[in-house]
């Protein structure tokens, strides 16, 4: 690439959280716009065994069905979308879109392995139509902390974006290739930030350190936290996405909630 002005001193720097690499300019804060890169981009992703939320950050050359994306999936199982309230099974994926996956064993997805070796190519990362509810979506081929994403309408994203990963769990960023369920309270769009996270990454506290917790193991150790909560807190925003799929592990209290407040009676506990 040719250098604008001779008298700047370019900076480079490695970005140890993503499968790929960028420039800055010499103060090594201010990044370039990211469309100057075209082509491919490399991509890692981890998958646990069983079920998975993940998603397609851009074109895979040699196809996008959900056998060439994850090779190594349940043949038994099907991969599924949101459809409304409901997962509805498919065969090929699409940017932007959110899946369950179940996966035979664990797995580290790469560029030069299962995927091409050449990357996978870049493609606009235009806003992403959801309605109002949850939805299940995927980013594109930069990391964005989930603070940064906006709306269109603005003010429509409610309550906590989740990942799932053995369990529901708070998401501080959108990772290329993972699906996270955003609840919206009107359709609309969803704006994925220009320019790479760089901020923090820190979670935020949704959940007060005097608030009780009941934390439920099963027998292969898996867990999930529970809590309950005092009168002033607003439980809608602790509301948990849907009920994964069937044989999925998922705890939740019968309303559907992470947090409940105990002293307005009793209260079911779903597994």
């Amino acid at each position: 690439f040719d250098v604008e002005n001779p008298n700047i001193t370019p900076g480079l720097s490695w970005l140890l959280t993503s499968s790929f690499w960028g420039i800055y300019d010499a103060d090594n804060t201010t990044l370039w716009e990211t469309g100057i890169f075209e082509g491919n981009f490399g991509l890692v992703v981890e998958v646990d065994d069983g079920w998975n939320t993940v998603s397609v950050p851009g074109i895979n050359p040699d196809g996008q069905g959900v056998n060439i994306w994850w090779p190594g999936k349940d043949p038994a199982s099907s991969v599924y979308k949101m459809l409304g309230a409901s997962y509805t099974p498919v065969t090929t994926t699409i940017p932007g879109e959110g899946y369950w996956m179940k996966h035979f064993g664990a797995n580290v997805y790469n560029t030069g392995d299962e995927w091409p070796e050449g990357g996978i190519q870049i493609i606009p990362n235009d806003p992403i139509i959801a309605g109002a509810g949850w939805n299940l979506i995927g980013g594109y081929e930069i990391v964005v902390e989930t603070a940064s994403l906006t709306t269109t309408p603005t003010g429509l994203i409610s309550g906590i974006i989740y990942s799932y990963s053995d369990n529901y769990q708070i998401a501080t960023t959108l990772e290329p290739g993972r699906g996270y369920f955003v609840k919206l309270n009107g359709a609309g769009q969803i704006n994925m930030p220009g320019g790479i996270a760089k901020g923090s990454g820190e979670l935020v506290e949704h959940f007060n350190e005097d608030w009780g917790r009941l934390i439920i193991t099963d027998n292969a150790k898996k867990n999930f936290t529970l809590y309950a909560v005092n009168e002033e807190t607003d439980l809608e925003f602790y509301e948990l996405p849907p009920i994964p799929p069937e044989d999925a592990f998922d705890i939740r209290f019968g309303s559907g909630r992470i947090a409940e407040n105990l002293k307005s009676g009793n209260h079911t506990i779903e597994m």
